[in-house]
């Protein structure tokens, strides 16, 4: 078995694996006591990541998936397109926040990566190859 302390380094290495791969650089959350959901089953958090692109279709399955009426009530989502920031609130009932942002990251954003290119098909030497700084090599590790 492993620690508990180590359990949530590895949640946290995932999220960061997550982001890289999605083109995240800013993930916070904001613990919300006030708001328990109903039932008074715990708390939500607020969760901002930043920069995060969506398109239509993404924006549809984001509002599916986390719009209130998808998988509970107390959650919401709101994308704001123009400043690049995805807002969602999760439920401390369903499951440990470390997990289910590494589940948002991968189901709504992981697919279209923020501030690059769209993805096509090319050889690994000519993926990421118009990128500044450092996101190339980080996206040709894959």
């Amino acid at each position: 078995p492993v620690p508990e302390p180590a359990e949530a380094l590895l949640g946290v290495g995932r999220v960061r694996v997550e982001c890289l791969r999605a083109g995240i650089a800013e993930v916070s959350a904001v613990r919300r006591p006030g708001f328990s959901g109903g039932g008074g089953r715990g708390g939500e958090h607020a969760v901002r990541m930043a920069p995060v692109r969506l398109p239509a279709s993404r924006q549809v399955r984001l509002q599916r998936l986390y719009g209130g009426r998808g998988r509970g009530r107390g959650r919401s989502a709101v994308y704001k397109e123009d400043g690049a920031e995805l807002h969602v609130v999760l439920r401390e009932a369903d499951g440990p926040l470390i997990d289910q942002i590494a589940t948002l990251i991968d189901e709504i954003v992981a697919d279209d990566p923020a501030g690059g290119p769209p993805p096509t098909v090319e050889s690994e030497s000519g993926r990421g190859s118009g990128a500044a700084g450092g996101g190339a090599s980080r996206r040709r590790r894959r």
